[in-house]
């Protein structure tokens, strides 16, 4: 049968029209999802899904599989796992077995609050009393609660098919970085074929890339597609093959060596990693029209439309349970299996697992780029020893005592005996270390006999040793286990003789010591700043004859590179930056060693209109001169330079300077004199008078300091001149504005005060008399040097200075008028 799922089934226009609003609105996840954010990647561009295939178990999921992901979640963290298909056991009897055997496995992603995907493959709703696809996917979605991610979209063949969005770092909507597909390939239809992907799903793809074509994605499904045999095998090979399985049946299929991409592989041997024939569907069901893409999408098949629409980088899928590889086709997309997690039995009874239960994880990389690795049981027994942990040079020799006679090294049996250091007593805590097997054919034994192990990790943390015979060896015959660790520059040191009379191991038997050598021998590199401004780094441990990378340098110094790491405050840099350091037998104290900074001055001309000045070095903590100014900018005067476009002068031609900058580059630019005016004083009553170069507005009698202060202001480089003394203004006196970037005189003004035509700033009855003496032709005024008092004495605005102007400025002296010096005109 198809998928169980039959109401979901659309096809042409309306699954069309249903895709494109679905599309339109971004709704790709939909609103009722049990987890309600949006996945993005961390601050380091990187984003880790783990898949889980084929767990096939009944109501009581073995524990070692439950193992398996409690130590992959706690190893790598994955920010989502996706379940595969072929979740549960295909006998599955009652819905109840089921809900048991999804709490078992879930388990371990509830008590860390991972988060959870959930697809199908051809066996989850097989058995006689299991529930639907839709009862068992309503499941998960209830029992992971928060926790599971509720991809489905409706409109979609299958349950469990859609897409998972992954946005950049404090991005949760938009365009995504990465999508991770995961559909549901369908259950085993009655022609005898799997079945695979759908029209619904294919287009649901190619709209989606269509939208956008270049964000990259991830492909995951339970069967994997009938492209495996005809992009990544070959019938013309030899070694490792199988007779094909469907549609291939009918020849022997080796991997193409040129197609396999060994990095993204279990192992670089074939038989390791090809174990049987590729399960998938006929080429038949998976060319015809129903698993195509509609005409509209051009009628591509599933792999066709990676090919041809957005960046598919690489399809993954479950199944074959002893597959583990991935091959990379000539269209650059990668098509491979990931590590069962399962320990299936067919029927119960016949093995169909290779006795390594695991996971597979996938990194990946904002930038588009993603790395795999298949993660076994045997693969999470082993510690993993992080970069930059300190280590030291081991020996470990091992004897027996077959007769009565000891032999070096295990010699004469055929046992798994191994070493394993623990952070705890007793062989407790955390396990820090587990040796190679110290057992038969590791050397050609003897007294003398030994493994010399390199890259343990030695530090203050071993508190303990074990010795032990795992479970599945035979009996041992102990004669005698020594640990040796020779500290570099040092000579080998004893840290445990185990010496028993003859005891006889049996399988899983284990001897612990408890030892404080590595305590007592733990020493301290402490870091000092050596004149830095801000920072701190802690002390950092290492065991007498460790040898391991230094912390990196937390300290800063402004306008100083870091150099290094000297024994002495005044000493030369012996160590880099996170550089290798062997500790001593005392404690050590290590100094920063900075190099000063050169950097450039830059000259910009600031509007120069010719000229130019080169560049200068400087050493940060070394004073320097600035270069001569060599621009020019036409009659303006260089005044030197300021750090800004617009800012003041701050240095002067050549002058010394010390530390301008900490390192790279500063911009010094031009200033140049600014040609000055003369203008009135903001909210003053002065005016300005710049064609006929007079000023007024002002009061009478004012003083120099007045005028200054409160009638008029100079912009640019300006200052004023008076060409008679005296503190008192009065018509006729003469202000010279004054350029003071070059001294010259850039304008000439004359004073006015209206009604004072004698200039002594006053209006009285002597600027009448003056008035009276004019009419009468007792006095001659200049109509050119005399401008002034001509404007100043026509008081009542006839165009005449006669009597009638003189009686008014004498009625100001009798206080009885006054004289507006805006205006020029008498008022009452």
């Amino acid at each position: 049968m198809k998928f169980k799922k039959f109401e979901k089934r659309l096809t042409g226009f309306t699954l069309a029209l249903v895709l494109a609003a679905q599309m339109i609105s971004m709704a790709a996840v939909p609103s009722h999802a049990s987890y309600t954010g949006a996945f993005q990647f961390d601050e380091n561009g990187k984003f880790t899904v783990m898949q889980v295939a084929d767990i096939q178990d009944d109501s009581d999921v073995d524990a070692r599989v439950v193992s398996v992901l409690t130590q992959s979640i706690a190893r790598y963290s994955p920010d989502l796992v996706v379940f595969t298909g072929d979740n549960v056991i295909e006998t599955i009897l009652t819905a109840s077995n089921f809900r048991s055997s999804v709490d078992d496995f879930l388990a371990p992603l509830l008590r860390t609050n991972t988060k959870f995907a959930v697809t199908f493959g051809n066996h989850d709703d097989e058995g006689i009393g299991a529930p639907s696809k839709t009862d068992q996917y309503a499941y998960y979605r209830s029992a992971g609660g928060s926790n599971f991610v509720d991809h489905d979209v409706t409109a979609l063949d299958g349950v469990g098919s859609g897409v998972i969005p992954i946005y950049p770092y404090g991005q949760t909507g938009g365009t995504p970085a990465y999508q991770i597909y995961l559909m549901d390939s369908g259950s085993d239809p009655s022609n005898g074929s799997y079945d695979g992907c759908y029209t619904s799903q294919i287009d649901y793809y190619c709209q989606r890339s269509q939208q956008y074509p270049s964000v990259p994605s991830l492909w995951f499904q339970h069967v994997i597609v009938p492209d495996i045999y005809t992009r990544c095998m070959t019938t013309a090979g030899s070694g490792t093959g199988f007779k094909g399985s469907g549609s291939f049946s009918g020849n022997t299929w080796y991997l193409d060596p040129a197609r396999v991409n060994f990095a993204r592989s279990s192992s670089s041997v074939i038989s390791d990693i090809y174990n049987e024939a590729a399960a998938c569907c006929t080429t038949t069901l998976y060319q015809s029209a129903a698993h195509r893409s509609s005409s509209a999408y051009g009628n591509k098949t599933l792999y066709e439309a990676w090919r041809d629409y957005g960046n598919m980088k690489g399809a993954y899928f479950g199944h074959d349970h002893v597959n583990e590889f991935t091959c990379t086709t000539s269209d650059g997309i990668d098509l491979g299996y990931g590590e069962c997690t399962g320990l299936y039995k067919t029927v119960g009874v016949v093995s169909y697992n290779d006795d390594n239960p695991g996971v597979s994880i996938y990194e990946l990389s904002v930038d588009g780029s993603y790395t795999n690795r298949y993660v076994a049981e045997s693969d999470l027994a082993v510690p993993v020893i992080e970069p930059g942990t300190p280590t030291g040079s081991w020996r470990f020799y091992c004897a027996t005592t077959p007769n009565g006679i000891k032999y070096g090294f295990d010699n004469g049996t055929y046992d798994d005996v191994y070493i394993r250091f623990y952070a705890g007593a007793n062989a407790t805590g955390e396990l820090l270390y587990q040796s190679p097997d110290l057992g038969y054919g590791k050397t050609n034994g003897g007294n003398s006999g030994s493994i010399t192990a390199t890259g343990v990790p030695t530090s203050k943390k071993i508190n303990s040793i074990q010795v032990i015979l795992p479970v599945g060896t035979d009996q041992w015959g102990c004669a005698q286990v020594c640990v040796y660790y020779t500290p570099s520059g040092g000579s080998e040191q004893l840290i445990w003789n185990y010496d028993p009379d003859e005891k006889s191991f049996d399988e899983g038997t284990f001897v612990n010591q408890n030892i404080s050598w590595f305590q007592n021998n733990n020493r301290t590199v402490s870091f000092d700043g050596n004149g830095a401004a801000a920072g701190a780094m802690s002390p950092q441990d290492y065991v007498w004859g460790t040898t391991g990378p230094l912390k990196a340098n937390a300290f800063v110094r402004p306008g100083y590179t870091f150099g290094g790491w000297a024994v002495s405050a005044g000493g030369s840099a012996v160590y880099q930056d996170t550089g290798s350091f062997t500790m001593g037998t005392a404690n050590t104290t290590l100094y920063a060693k900075w190099t000063p900074n050169t950097y450039t001055v830059v000259y910009d001309g600031n509007g120069a209109t010719g000229g130019s000045t080169a560049p200068s070095q400087f050493t940060y903590g070394t004073a320097g001169t600035l270069r001569p100014n060599g621009f020019v900018n036409g009659s303006r005067k260089f005044k030197g330079w300021a750090t800004s476009t617009d800012g003041d002068a701050v240095f002067s031609d050549v002058q010394s300077v010390l530390n301008l900058e900490t390192g790279g580059s500063v911009t010094l630019f031009a200033v140049w004199s600014v040609n000055p005016v003369l203008e009135p004083k903001t909210n003053s009553t002065s005016v300005v008078d710049q064609t006929n170069k007079f000023i007024y507005g002002l009061a009478p009698g004012i003083s120099r300091a007045d005028f200054e202060n409160l009638f008029i202001q100079i912009s640019g480089d300006g200052g004023l001149g008076y060409a008679a003394a005296g503190s008192v203004l009065g018509t006729g006196s003469r202000i010279n504005l004054i350029d003071t970037a070059t001294g010259d005189t850039a304008a000439a003004y004359t004073i006015v005060i209206f009604g004072d035509v004698n200039g002594d700033g006053n209006i009285d009855s002597g600027d009448a008399g003056n008035i009276v003496d004019l009419e009468n032709y007792m006095t001659h005024w200049d109509p050119l040097n005399d401008a002034a008092l001509f404007k100043a004495g026509d008081v009542n605005g006839d165009g005449n200075i006669d009597s009638a102007d003189a009686g008014l400025l004498v009625d100001c002296e009798n206080f009885l008028l006054g004289v507006d010096q805006v205006t020029g005109l008498a008022h009452g």
